[in-house]
């Protein structure tokens, strides 16, 4: 699949937070829009909300398995973040060298991301520069990272379909 990324220099040198549904896999396209990003030396700092733990740590839900699928289909390094927000994150997504992939920690272990916190969603905010929203989700969804922060970020207009494009 393709998308219609920016052009390199409008990203380069920037970080770039990414809010997927990696339950789906990435054979949504997710893949080639995250190595596409990478490739223009972007720092791209993947969210994601699975299941359903009430707010608290559940290891059975930890996003850490997904290091090595995403590394083996995008093509690049994968960093791993063992929480999503304060400073644990914001140093581990500091650390991460541009043109590399950082996997944060399951959203859903902190309550404001199911509740769709405004304190939560900017705590997400100070991690990045831009905002692409990967989900197929809309507004109505409730979640902090899907509803409330794209209005606290620029965002690019990345188009993620679902659908394979046809060739013009």
């Amino acid at each position: 699949m393709r998308h219609a990324l920016p052009a390199p220099a409008e990203i380069a040198g920037r970080t770039v937070l990414v809010r997927a549904a990696l339950e789906r896999s990435t054979e949504d396209g997710l893949a080639g829009l995250l190595s596409g990003l990478a490739d223009c030396n972007a720092r791209v700092v993947v969210m994601s909300a699975i299941g359903a733990p009430g707010g608290e740590f559940n290891p059975t839900l930890s996003l850490e398995r997904f290091v090595s699928p995403l590394a083996r289909a995008t093509g690049k390094a994968v960093h791993f973040v063992p929480d999503c927000v304060g400073a644990v994150a914001e140093i581990g997504v500091g650390l991460a060298p541009f043109g590399d992939l950082v996997l944060l920690e399951n959203l859903a272990f902190h309550k404001g991301e199911t509740s769709g916190d405004r304190t939560f969603a900017m705590r997400l905010s100070v991690l990045g520069d831009i905002y692409v929203n990967a989900t197929g989700g809309t507004l109505e969804d409730a979640s902090a990272s899907v509803s409330v922060l794209p209005s606290l970020m620029p965002g690019l207009g990345v188009p993620v379909s679902r659908q394979p494009e046809k060739e013009v």
